[in-house]
């Protein structure tokens, strides 16, 4: 639809809880999906693709006073156009337009902070009519699900064929936005705005610690990430404040490493695509300036073979006109070691500063370990790796956007066998085994994708056993 009937423009994005657009990716009849809002908003070839761009069909005159649309028909881009269908899955097909192919919008009237085109809404199927069945995206696995809930989350519409005012729409922000031209400290400039819409997630007007209050624990609810100011009353600096780039803002630097362009978060760790899985950032419902992923792979642990290693972070950045300019990033990560150990919980931040344009950008770092024997030693290996992790910002932050090169397949490293059994009790075996692994507690810290070596963090009711370590990204020495 468009023209004078309505408001909107002839094709539109569809953008659920400002994080999930509404894309058709598979061919024929087939069941939706959804992509990263702000990454697909933020780059014009896929904001018009036609897997993303969504007609609007309103039959009769179904507009509120406002000449919005209240029912319709909504309809992919591709040739020949779907229609959204409700159901389990929600799907695009051609089928002959029933009830499971009508909406409603229930609008919410209310100040709006984005720059999508009018008054934000929920989506309500008629197929149950006049009982509701809401269309929405589950925050976990980022899938369209039905409910009959009212959602916490709602939908926007976007312009699909507007286009950047850059002179060059396709270039990738991170190799935009320098430190000329930036407005730090204080509010953002039109192209730092499009620059932190593209890493997905908005700048948050005030200090750092406040920011970070937001999200207190992982997408899965199963940890919490301990509080900032508990870092720094009785978390220990792991080395002293270190340069990272001399000629990029603070946002740019941010942009390179975790935008959707970037290959930073795949680098570190130290794995393929095929061996590694990575979540998109995504923004905090109702806390925008926050953004969230995870990372999933295996890790080789010595002697007890392969197991799963689980990580969560965030990330915010916080701007005043009071202080310099930061951008806070927090690892949780969780190796399960499983019996005789126990889970290794893992935790680190690195809180990036700018004071001004023409300043450089400053990195500094605090990690946690549990208290007893090991403590010491687990500083020791943070404070080692985070040289390396430093290392590779630097790297990123020297190249153009996409100039780092995917970790190269490499062969699976060999699951140690377990030792011969010579005393004839297994129980011995695994007492030996549970104290070669505590043994390295304070050393097992080389896992590049822990931000430069993660440390152990508070201990749980999941672990009281020993401190928690990081896996060496292969293997790690047995002696």
């Amino acid at each position: 639809m468009g023209g004078s009937e309505s408001a909107l423009p002839n094709r539109v994005n569809l953008v659920c809880g400002a994080n999930f657009a509404l894309v058709r990716s598979g061919n024929g009849d087939c069941p939706l999906d959804t992509k990263p809002g702000p990454a697909l908003l933020a780059n014009v070839a896929d904001r018009s693709h036609h897997s993303a761009k969504w007609y609007i069909k309103v039959e009769g005159d179904n507009h509120d006073k406002q000449g919005r649309p209240v029912m319709c028909i909504i309809r992919n881009d591709h040739h020949p156009q779907r229609s959204v269908r409700a159901g389990t899955p929600v799907i695009a097909d051609d089928a002959t337009w029933t009830a499971d192919h009508r909406w409603l919008f229930e609008y919410v009237d209310e100040r709006r902070k984005t720059d999508s085109i009018g008054a934000a809404f929920y989506l309500t199927s008629l197929r149950n009519f006049p009982d509701k069945n809401y269309l929405t995206v589950d925050e976990k696995s980022f899938k369209l699900v039905m409910q009959t809930a009212k959602p916490s989350i709602t939908w926007e519409f976007y312009d699909a064929d507007r286009q950047n005012t850059d002179d060059d729409s396709e270039q990738d922000m991170a190799s935009v936005l320098t430190s000329g031209g930036s407005a730090y400290p204080g509010t953002l400039n039109n192209d730092e705005a499009k620059g932190l819409s593209s890493l997905g997630i908005q700048q948050y007007d005030g200090l750092i610690e406040e920011a970070l209050h937001t999200r207190g624990r992982t997408i899965d609810e199963s940890r919490e990430y301990t509080a900032y100011g508990h870092f720094l009353e009785t978390g220990k600096s792991l080395g002293e404040d270190v340069v990272v780039s001399e000629d990029r803002s603070l946002l740019s630097a941010a942009i390179a490493l975790f935008g959707p362009s970037s290959n930073f978060r795949q680098r570190l760790t130290d794995r393929t695509k095929k061996e590694s899985t990575l979540s998109p950032v995504q923004a905090v419902h109702g806390a925008p300036w926050c953004g969230v992923g995870t990372a999933r792979f295996v890790a080789i642990v010595p002697v007890l073979g392969k197991r799963p290693y689980e990580e969560d972070f965030r990330i915010v950045l916080a701007c005043t006109d009071d202080v310099p300019v930061a951008f806070g990033f927090q690892v949780t990560a969780k190796l399960a070691i499983g019996f005789p150990v126990g889970d290794f919980l893992t935790e680190v931040i690195h809180i990036f500063t700018q004071k001004d344009k023409d300043s450089p950008v400053v990195m500094k770092s605090v990690g946690l370990a549990q208290q007893g024997r090991h403590q010491e030693a687990a500083y020791t290996g943070m404070t080692e790796q985070r040289v390396k992790f430093i290392a590779l910002v630097q790297d990123v932050l020297t190249k153009k956007a996409g100039g780092a090169e995917e970790p190269a397949e490499a062969e699976a490293a060999p699951v140690e066998e377990e030792a011969q059994d010579t005393s004839g009790s297994k129980r011995e075996l695994l007492k030996e085994t549970a104290k070669k692994v505590r043994k390295q507690a304070g050393s097992i810290l080389a896992l590049n994708w822990c931000m430069g070596g993660c440390a152990p963090g508070t201990a749980t009711a999941e672990n009281h056993r020993a401190p928690g370590t990081q896996p060496d990204s292969r293997r790690v020495a047995t002696n």
